[in-house]
């Protein structure tokens, strides 16, 4: 008989990276079931709802994401005997603290494990006065078997690495969510700086927002606009992977997706620049597996830039000390394994 988990989500909150660990947790004789209904959760009758699933489907495991459920469910969860994981996701903005939200959710939290993906997550719910021992750091890992392609009109752009000897461009890709919390414009200005060293760059940018025809805008005032290809959202990143000779982070503040958008990016072997304090500073170590910046400038990104065009086997070293990374320490078999851990760890 499968162990039985009641998945929680109240909230807009994008968990698609997880999807690959629900699949495997599945695989693993779990069953999963999922309760994704705002309404449901706002009224009296999410206490027959979770009683409904308690004893129809033998819930052992309840698992949340936002706070409204993490605050109800939570103790009634406690009282019906069913171990609650509380998921801390990243967040692409930091959200304003509420004194008795907070309160609420350190005391209830006593009453569940959570989960965090990002170590300066865990310190910050310890300054929060959290429980560190009900704290579990779990590295993110992507499934290294997954390797699926996708064919578009921008198909000759991803593929023009695939023939080396008839290689035109020196390629800087990225992938972003077109909004505020993108760093683009600094990515355009290390782009327009490195020109006189690198006059064969290009500049892939993956992804769509309200920012695009700003940034479009902002590409034609600094005159790469002739070097520089929006390609929209991609739902396969290894072909363009495959097309890039660098991979550049342009988030702030990296949330989940952004993570699994860099590890994935890393396991194709991509030598990776990013800046210290964006959020992946659990995953780069500076000169190792890619190149950590002290801060968002254009000079900096720029010089990072040349660096790796001009020292091929720096280069070469990065990205395949990123590609044993993800196979050694962020694969997701070891993401699986380290969640299990935390449902199999007594009782929330």
């Amino acid at each position: 008989m499968k162990n039985k988990i009641l998945v929680i989500k109240s909230s807009n909150t994008n968990i698609s990276p997880l999807l690959d660990l629900f699949n495997a947790l599945e695989e693993k004789n779990y069953e999963l079931l999922f309760l994704n209904n705002d309404k449901t959760l706002k009224n009296i009758y999410i206490l027959i709802k979770i009683i409904y699933y308690k004893f129809k489907f033998k819930i052992k495991n309840i698992i949340c994401f936002g706070i409204w459920e993490k605050i109800i469910f939570t103790p009634v969860a406690k009282i019906l005997k069913i171990k609650t994981v509380w998921l801390e996701l990243p967040r692409e903005k930091k959200e304003k603290s509420n004194f008795i939200l907070n309160f609420l959710l350190k005391k209830i939290s006593r009453l569940a494990k959570l989960i965090v993906f990002k170590k300066c997550d865990k310190n910050n719910l310890i300054k929060r006065e959290f429980d560190s021992k009900k704290i579990s750091f779990i590295a993110p890992g992507i499934n290294l078997k997954q390797c699926a392609r996708q064919e578009n009109i921008f198909n000759d752009l991803a593929k023009n690495k695939n023939s080396q000897s008839q290689k035109k461009f020196f390629t800087i890709g990225t992938v972003a969510k077109l909004n505020s919390g993108q760093t683009i414009e600094v990515l355009f200005g290390a782009v327009k700086k490195a020109l006189d060293v690198i006059p064969n760059l290009q500049i892939i940018i993956i992804g769509e927002g309200e920012e695009r025809k700003k940034l479009t805008w902002l590409a034609q005032k600094m005159e790469i606009d002739n070097l520089s290809w929006f390609v929209g959202e991609q739902t396969h990143l290894k072909k363009w992977f495959d097309g890039f000779d660098i991979f550049s982070s342009a988030c702030a503040n990296a949330d989940l997706n952004d993570i699994f958008v860099l590890l994935k990016a890393m396991s194709a072997g991509l030598p990776i620049i990013s800046v210290e304090n964006h959020g992946f500073d659990d995953i780069i170590e500076d000169n190792k597996n890619g190149l950590l910046l002290p801060k968002d400038d254009s000079e900096f990104l720029a010089g990072a830039i040349i660096k790796l065009q001009q020292n091929k086997m720096l280069s070469k070293n990065l990205g395949q000390n990123a590609k044993d990374t993800i196979r050694d320490r962020m694969n997701l078999d070891l993401m699986v394994e380290d969640f299990l851990g935390v449902l199999r760890d007594g009782d929330g």
